[in-house]
């Protein structure tokens, strides 16, 4: 919890920074060997280290790690060090960005007072080009390196759970602490990870989308060597004379959006150009051509809370570096054209012109960034930032409206089809998907009504699957036969010299002669980059373009997305994805939730609410076993059509399960205060407590549970209108709280777990759970 040893947080600032230890030997050896976190943040901040400050406000005193279910992964290498060699208890976790941060995203709603680590710990390790590395530990951050000699490796920075993740804990620290983010907007305590990747020119990623990272060897080897000497901390991004680059939490949290704004092609969605697959692995293969309408929603939603956030800052300006003010300069200039509010019928030419604005901006951006940092700090008009926010949200709001399909649901991903010598950029449609669903009723962008029709419509689409009695992470469909592919008719080589005199000479380097079809590819050539390997070893110079341009439209590799467009198990055709269903799940339970804070139509409301009780009943663990197919108390990661639960493990679907349990309990804060009100509670869940000696003088008909380790328990109450809670003291004292929500000074007590809070009890109007 937050008591603190003194013991594990020196070893852990030795990890990062031995020249800490060194220089503040007196202060921390003097510390007690266990210390509340408060009073040890107080005591560092007093020595007036910022590096010190940095440490320990991101220190967590976490055991265990968090693996993804393929053990294949390459970021996989991790250990379960739960003790040292003298057998003391240590604090290590390790794992992959995207799993360690969602499962803080539910740790938090236990621990609220450890949001300032997880909010420290995510943007000190994100880089000054706007991404992250791909893996994060207790010890500090991890990046792939290339070795041609395991497949597995492949280079590139992940970006969209930066947007997804990050809000949720944003969200949730706004409303813990409301003024704790705006109050730190200006604070200059920020730093970036040094990640040796450089994105290329826009040039060469026009030219190949698939191919847009460098890996810098030297820089890596000097990071490593610097590390060996220094700690963890030599990872991070320093200027000419050795010091850290430090910037705002303004900064930090306009960078990444802006980055994926600088990326984003109208219509289209967030171009995933940075060699990693974007949200879910299913889609891997969407790296390079693939736009996101997913990472699109989630953005629409982060950006809305980044205006209402800045809008509480005291003052008229923020303090942002120049690399980033003039890159926000860059684009608010784009995102003012009215054009963006034309997506829908927008023309391949104007789309091509629109997204190379914003590239040559972000080359320009990284060009300064590799070259000589960020630049230093000065002063930003908020007024400045508050309408490029708006013109952003604006036409953001565009490219999700103009993604809606005919049948009322929404598109997910989409595939860019480039032309450089036109000049134009081409939109393809791929199939429905089940994630793009969960990120519109995510976005913020729908009413009550309009989410409820999204419901009703993907109730009666191909989605649904009524042998789960839930939802498909894609519809099964009919795949060509083997041999059905890669057919190449005569006429098409006739139409290309290079390949017709190869043909005529029985030259089968590139093509292949088959009697049923014509010709074929050879089967060496499985990507573009083996045809033009063979094509140089063939001495191939004339037609290149063509014969690259028949061999796409053979295979269409632009549009292959991975496991969603060939494979049946795993998370492929035909497949319930069970952490996608909770998505959807507790997407469905947010908009519901939403729309009776927002005063809807109370049929809307209950609308709203039956659709996420029936998502929640096509759950695992609310089936069967036989139903199932496994145990239905242990999360699995899929169920093929054709089996039943597959792949046990932890994965993120129980962060989901837990987030949605507080919901339907009411648990959540406004302004600082804890409330409880209750209004997704079934009237079955209060029939029966189990009775024993740790329920005495508790009502019979009760729930119980805890918030922040302080015991809560509800019962129903026939005379009343509002729930009402009663809190006990540790000094015998009783506070009573009509409505259900206790003071700021309560609640703190309960997130700092003082224990002065013994328990509280929350009387329930019976009229309020649903029946």
């Amino acid at each position: 919890g937050y008591l603190l040893k003194r013991d594990p947080f020196l070893a852990y600032i030795r990890t990062h920074n031995r020249e800490l230890i060194d220089a503040y030997a007196k202060p921390l050896d003097q510390l007690p060997e266990t210390i509340a976190r408060d009073d040890l943040l107080a005591r560092v901040a007093s020595i007036g280290s910022p590096d010190l400050a940095r440490l320990t406000d991101e220190y967590l005193p976490l055991i265990l790690s968090r693996r993804h279910g393929d053990p294949s992964r390459p970021w996989n290498r991790f250990d379960i060090r739960l003790k040292d060699e003298r057998g003391d208890a240590i604090h290590h976790f390790e794992g992959n960005w995207r799993d360690i941060f969602q499962n803080w995203e539910a740790l938090a709603w236990s621990y609220p007072e450890f949001l300032d680590a997880f909010i420290s710990k995510f943007l000190n390790a994100s880089t000054a080009d706007g991404y992250n590395p791909f893996r994060i530990t207790s010890e500090g951050i991890d990046w792939e390196v290339p070795d041609e000699s395991n497949p597995w490796v492949a280079i590139g920075y992940w970006g969209d759970h930066q947007i997804a993740y990050l809000l949720k804990l944003l969200e949730l620290q706004a409303k813990v602490h409301p003024e704790r983010l705006a109050g730190r907007l200006d604070s200059q305590q920020y730093v970036f990870a040094d990640v040796p990747y450089r994105l290329k020119s826009w040039s060469e990623t026009l030219d190949d989308p698939r191919d847009t990272t460098i890996f810098d060897r030297e820089r890596h080897a000097q990071l490593l060597e610097r590390k060996s000497a220094l700690g963890a901390d030599a990872l991070l991004l320093r200027d000419a004379e050795g010091s850290l680059v430090r910037v705002t939490l303004a900064e930090k949290l306009l960078l990444p959006a802006v980055i994926k704004l600088a990326n984003l092609v109208p219509g289209g969605g967030v171009w995933l150009n940075t060699q990693k697959p974007e949200w879910n692995d299913a889609n891997n293969a969407l790296a390079g051509c693939g736009l996101s309408i997913v990472t699109a929603g989630y953005l629409h939603r982060y950006l809305k809370f980044l205006k209402r956030l800045i809008a509480r800052h005291p003052g008229e300006e923020l303090t942002l570096t120049r690399a980033l003010a003039e890159l926000i300069r860059s684009l608010g200039t784009s995102f003012g054209d009215q054009r963006w509010c034309q997506q829908s019928t927008m023309d391949a030419s104007v789309r091509f012109e629109l997204t190379e604005l914003a590239g040559r901006a972000a080359e320009s951006h990284r060009a300064r960034i590799y070259d000589t940092g960020p630049g230093l700090p000065e002063p930003f008009p908020l007024a400045e930032i508050d309408q490029f926010l708006e013109d952003s949200i604006r036409a953001l709001g565009d490219l999700l409206a103009a993604n809606r399909r005919q049948d009322g649901l929404w598109h997910a991903y989409n595939v860019l089809a480039i032309d450089p010598a036109a000049r134009t950029m081409e939109i393809e449609r791929l199939p429905l998907m089940l994630e793009g669903q969960v990120s519109i009723l995510s976005s913020g962008l729908l009413e009550a009504q309009d989410a409820n029709a999204l419901l009703q419509n993907l109730a009666a689409s191909d989605l649904f699957s009524a042998r789960h009695r839930t939802y498909l992470l894609y519809p099964d469909r009919e795949l060509p036969t083997f041999l059905e592919s890669n057919q190449i008719m005569p006429e098409q080589v006739k139409s290309i010299p290079s390949l017709a005199g190869m043909a005529s000479c029985g030259d089968a380097q590139i093509i292949v002669e088959d009697p049923s079809c014509g010709f074929r590819f050879h089967h060496s050539l499985t990507n573009v980059y083996a045809l033009r390997k063979a094509l140089d070893q063939a001495g191939i110079h004339d037609d290149r373009d063509s014969i690259e341009a028949l061999y796409e439209s053979v295979f269409n590799h632009r549009s292959f997305t991975g496991r969603s467009g060939t494979m049946f198990g795993y998370e492929g055709l035909g497949s319930v994805y069970w952490h996608m269903v909770s998505k959807l799940m507790l997407a469905a339970q947010e908009v519901a939730l939403g729309a009776l804070d927002a005063g809807a139509d109370p049929e809307e409301f209950e609308g709203l609410a039956a659709h996420y009780f029936a998502i929640q009943g096509g759950l695992g663990f609310r089936k069967p076993a036989e139903d199932y197919g496994a145990f239905p108390a242990d999360p699995y990661s899929h169920s093929p059509a054709h089996a039943g639960a597959q792949q046990p493990g932890l994965t993120g679907q129980v962060k989901e399960g837990i987030l949605c349990r507080f919901g339907e309990l009411g648990v959540d804060f406004r302004d600082g205060q804890l409330e409880f009100r209750p209004r997704l509670i079934r009237r079955a869940e209060f029939a029966g407590l189990t009775r024993g000696p740790e329920h005495e003088g508790l009502p019979p008909d009760s729930i119980r549970f805890t918030i922040s380790r302080t015991p809560v328990v509800y019962h129903l109450d026939a005379e009343i209108g509002e729930p009402h809670a009663t809190t006990f003291l540790s000094d015998g004292r009783e506070l009573a709280f009509a409505g259900a929500s206790l003071d700021r000074e309560t609640s703190s007590e309960i997130t700092r777990q003082t224990e002065k809070v013994t328990r509280i009890e929350v009387a329930i109007p019976t009229s309020w759970p649903i029946a």
